[in-house]
């Protein structure tokens, strides 16, 4: 009887110990709302993730995005902001290693040609193109939104601290989960990084002035 008293003691003591377990789970994923950005285009660069000459090809899901992010392009251009666009080394054996050509991509806009995962930044040589350039904030666009816009603005945020700006409507992948899933994990990076990360639309996003770039 004793031992049998001393363990529901025991239970209650461990009972108010233990911190109280919240009731009401959270009911979706983060969305913040987008903001009006007006960004420097000296040190901004537009980077338009993997959508090369497949996103012709109506299956695929970036078909649908590619007139969206051009008039982004144009705006980018406009300012004289520095633009660049990642294809997968993979794309080039199947004759889709140009950017789309609805972009009509300009001598002066790289193309980088990056084979390892999704985190553009990893073995390859963009940060050392965007450091050269003057580079503090990325506007990061492209298809998938849950791999490499996911991965690459990851990596520009938490490992080389650069301002990310995700524009809504400039990524997509195959559902809308994917898309609200990835703005969710950005949403909660560690040791601040997801303060760097700022969401946007292409309409909101805007330049402050005009920069001569060489």
């Amino acid at each position: 009887m004793r031992n049998r008293l001393l363990a529901v003691v025991g239970a209650l003591i461990l009972a108010t110990a233990l911190p109280a377990v919240p009731t009401v789970a959270q009911s979706g994923p983060n969305h913040p709302t987008p903001q009006a950005l007006a960004l420097n285009p000296a040190t901004t660069a537009l980077i338009v993730l993997d959508l090369n000459e497949r996103c012709a090809d109506p299956t695929q899901i970036c078909s649908e995005l590619v007139p969206r992010v051009r008039p982004l392009i144009d705006k980018a251009r406009s300012a004289n902001a520095f633009v660049l666009y990642t294809v997968s080394e993979g794309e080039i054996a199947l004759g889709r290693g140009d950017p789309w050509h609805g972009f009509d991509a300009r001598p002066d806009e790289p193309v980088m040609y990056i084979g390892v995962g999704f985190d553009k930044f990893r073995e390859s040589d963009l940060n050392d193109v965007l450091a050269a350039h003057g580079i503090d904030t990325v506007i990061i666009a492209g298809s998938s939104s849950n791999m490499g816009v996911l991965y690459t603005a990851t990596g520009a945020a938490a490992v080389h601290g650069y301002n990310v700006v995700i524009p809504y409507d400039g990524i997509n992948s195959v559902s809308a989960y994917q898309d609200e899933y990835a703005i969710h994990q950005m949403t909660v990076l560690a040791s601040g990084a997801n303060q760097l990360i700022s969401y946007s639309t292409i309409d909101l996003i805007s330049f402050s002035a005009v920069s001569a770039r060489e």
